[in-house]
C-alpha cells in the first residue's frame, strides 16, 4: 500500500485535477450537516481534505491526532485560506481510511503552554 504521493505542505494550484494520495495526523475535524473537512497534518504542512455524504459515519469517531489516510483529487478552493500555504486547495476525498484512532486527549492541545 502507497501512503503518500505528495506531502501535506507541497501542494499548489498547479496539481489541480491531480489524483494525490496524502497521509497525516488529524488537527481538526469540522462537519457541516453530512460533509466534512479535514485539516490533514504532517511534517511539512496542512492540507485540508474535503469529505463528502458517504463518509459521514466515518467522521462521528474521528479525533484529532488519529492518523488517516486519503486518496482523492485536488480542487480549488472557492475562497482562499491566505494563512496556509495549501490555502487556495483542498483535496475531495475519493477513499478514506483511519490507519489509527487516538484516544480521547486528557486535555485540548491549544491550552499547552
Amino acid at each position: 500500500m502507497k501512503y503518500r504521493t505528495h506531502t501535506c505542505g507541497e501542494l499548489r494550484n498547479k496539481e489541480v485535477g491531480k489524483k494525490v494520495i496524502l497521509s497525516g495526523w488529524v488537527d481538526s475535524v469540522r462537519t457541516h450537516g453530512k460533509i466534512g473537512f479535514i485539516s490533514l497534518r504532517d511534517r511539512y504542512g496542512i492540507t485540508q481534505i474535503f469529505l463528502g455524504k458517504e463518509f459521514a459515519d466515518q467522521l462521528v469517531d474521528l479525533r484529532r491526532e488519529s492518523v488517516i489516510r486519503v486518496e482523492g483529487e485536488v480542487k480549488k478552493k472557492p475562497e482562499a485560506n491566505k494563512k496556509l500555504k495549501t490555502g487556495e486547495i483542498e483535496v475531495s476525498a475519493k477513499k478514506f481510511e483511519v490507519l489509527s484512532l487516538s484516544e480521547p486527549l486528557p486535555l485540548e492541545l491549544e491550552d499547552v503552554e
